[in-house]
């Protein structure tokens, strides 16, 4: 009885997705990332935890495409937050503006589709995709940084966080963008236009309306991009624009990101970052080295930041591996830059470590 019920079950589902999808390919992925990390702040103290995605962002995610015919294709992806440590999702935002984040404590929304939530047209002109997406700029960010954004030595401890920042700076809703197509000798690039969505008779209705534009070029051994991009705001708008490059020289890889944020507010605000990285292939695993420099150079006393980072990624299979990092955050001046511990006193230091496992689906 037990083998026919599960029969009917399982032929029932078939048929379903047969109507639903047709000749659609539908495909589940994912990411389950989690450390062990040992944190210390200037006038903070220190703390132990388990924490998710410290080689690689933890995430489920759903992604399909259908054959149109003519070489035109239409297609979605789904991607969400996974905090493995604790079973939680992340928070989103609806509009690009301040107000518009979750208003429930974090990770307690539940499971949100807050990394990626498109459907796309593609051709052989191209891509257009609408939705919820990466800036164009961000790529370039994450693009130049050895440990991917992500962990205790991610580049994101210093560049676009603090008082030189938007709710835009990695992702933003409401989009509708256009890709080009991925056989132009190498050439690349995107331009999206973001809406905040606010009615048109209110003193703030371009608020976290979004322009932004990148352009690169990668063949063989070399990849780099320019991207720049703007946000609006009644308070004062935010603007990004950044530079990236990279050589694979095979026994090991070089990269560099100059990246400059803006806020013209009342009292403007503006931030200058570099970033040199280095990637050495050894045996089984990957060697990894980060160093970068934050500067608010509308301070007055020089606040800014240093960023080491090392790290050792080893690889168990073509979808696991063991990882270490170590980081260390240096501030100068009154900033309080911090890589995961919180914020250390003015112009205090924070170290961190971490070790870990990844297991890619």
């Amino acid at each position: 009885m037990r083998r026919g019920i599960k029969g009917l079950v399982v032929a029932g589902a078939y048929g379903v997705a047969t109507v639903a999808f047709g000749q659609s390919t539908v495909t589940l992925f994912g990411v389950a990332d989690v450390s062990v990390q040992n944190l210390r702040a200037d006038g903070v103290g220190s703390a132990t935890r388990v924490a998710s995605g410290g080689n690689n962002t933890s995430r489920i995610g759903f992604r399909g495409q259908e054959d149109l015919g003519g070489g035109m294709g239409a297609g979605f992806w789904l991607e969400a937050t996974l905090s493995v440590d604790n079973g939680q999702g992340a928070a989103t935002n609806v509009n690009n503006q301040a107000n518009g984040g979750s208003s429930a404590p974090a990770g307690t929304q539940g499971l949100t589709f807050d990394r990626r939530a498109t459907v796309s047209l593609m051709g052989t002109w191209g891509e257009v995709r609408l939705g919820r997406d990466y800036v164009p700029s961000y790529w370039n960010v994450t693009r130049s940084d050895p440990f991917s954004a992500t962990g205790v030595a991610s580049i994101r401890s210093l560049v676009g966080t603090g008082a030189v920042n938007a709710v835009t700076f990695v992702r933003a809703s409401n989009s509708v963008a256009y890709h080009l197509p991925a056989d132009l000798g190498g050439f690349y690039g995107q331009v999206n236009y973001m809406l905040g969505e606010n009615a048109s008779n209110v003193t703030n209705r371009k608020d976290g309306t979004y322009i932004g534009a990148r352009v690169g070029f990668a063949k063989g051994p070399i990849d780099g991009a320019i991207a720049t991009s703007r946000t609006e705001y009644l308070a004062g708008d935010f603007s990004n624009s950044n530079l990236y490059g990279a050589y694979d020289f095979k026994v090991a890889k070089v990269s560099a990101l100059w990246n400059q944020s803006t806020v013209k507010s009342a009292v403007p605000l503006k931030q200058r970052d570099y970033q040199v990285g280095l990637v050495v292939p050894v045996g089984a695993g990957e060697l990894k080295a980060s160093f970068a420099r934050a500067r608010i150079t509308t301070s007055a006393t020089d606040d800014g930041a240093t960023l080491l980072g090392l790290g050792y990624v080893h690889n168990l299979s073509k979808r696991s591996a063991a990882y270490v990092h170590y980081a260390r955050v240096s501030n100068r001046g009154a900033a309080r830059f911090s890589n995961g511990s919180g914020a250390p006193s003015p112009g205090g230091d924070t170290t961190a470590y971490e070790v870990g496992l990844r297991h890619s689906f």
